[in-house]
This record gives structure tokens, C-alpha cells and sequence, in this order.
């Protein structure tokens, strides 16, 4: 289930990305959209998205295919930039999305904040002590 999550999410930025370029209300390039702070539109709060991006790509990528020759250690200190990246996210998403201001976004923002500090907090009453 952790995988297909991290699958699901990364095609959901790649969707994203592609809205992003078929947009005619906020017109955007491939570059703008793959080259923090380039974006004319907000290059703060797009770079976040854009540095999130690369983040949670990172955390992808080691997990799948570099997970045995990074060993243990090190793949999990790379696995928890999963974390910033989601924050740099949220932090985008609210910040520059065009239906942030709208109850149903407020709602899926505040719900997936509950639920992965939720989630967060089961993980880390898992550890062993």
C-alpha cells in the first residue's frame, strides 16, 4: 500500500504538471514548471511545488531502485525528505492554488494534515524504543 501511494502521488504530479501546460488562464512553461523560481506567475510559491517535486522524486526513486545499494542507513535518512516535501507542498498548494479559497479545498487540505499527522504519529509510537 506504501508504494502504490507513493506511485499514486507522483502520477498525480505528473498530471498536474501537464494541466499546468495546457492551462490558457495561467499560461505556463515546461520550464517554469521543472526550473525553481523561473515561473512568472507567484516564482516563489511555484518553486515551492517545483522543489517538492524533486524532493518526493528523490524519495521515489531511492526507495525503488536504490534502496540495496544506499543500505538501511542512508536510504532512510533520504526517505524522510518525503517529509519536507510534503510540507513544501501543502505550503504551495495553499499558497498559490487558484480554489485554495473555496470550504471543499480548506477541507481536503486540513483533512490530509490530520491524517498524515495521524499517520505520523502511529509510526513513531511503532518504533522501537
Amino acid at each position: 500500500m506504501h508504494k502504490i501511494s507513493g506511485w499514486t502521488g507522483m502520477l498525480t504530479v505528473v498530471f498536474h504538471a501537464v494541466l499546468l501546460l495546457m492551462d490558457q488562464y495561467v499560461p505556463y512553461q515546461i520550464r517554469e514548471i521543472f526550473i525553481p523560481f523561473l515561473a512568472k506567475n507567484d516564482p516563489v510559491f511555484s518553486a515551492l511545488g517545483t522543489i517538492s517535486y524533486y524532493l518526493f522524486l528523490l524519495t521515489l526513486a531511492t526507495s525503488d531502485f536504490f534502496i540495496k545499494t544506499l543500505g538501511r542507513a542512508l536510504w532512510k535518512r533520504i526517505h524522510f525528505l518525503v517529509i519536507p516535501a510534503w510540507i513544501l507542498m501543502i505550503l504551495h498548494g495553499i499558497l498559490i492554488g487558484t480554489d485554495s479559497a473555496q470550504p471543499w479545498a480548506a477541507s481536503v487540505y486540513g483533512g490530509g494534515i490530520i491524517l498524515v499527522m495521524i499517520l505520523m504519529a502511529f509510526s513513531v509510537s511503532r518504533e522501537p524504543q
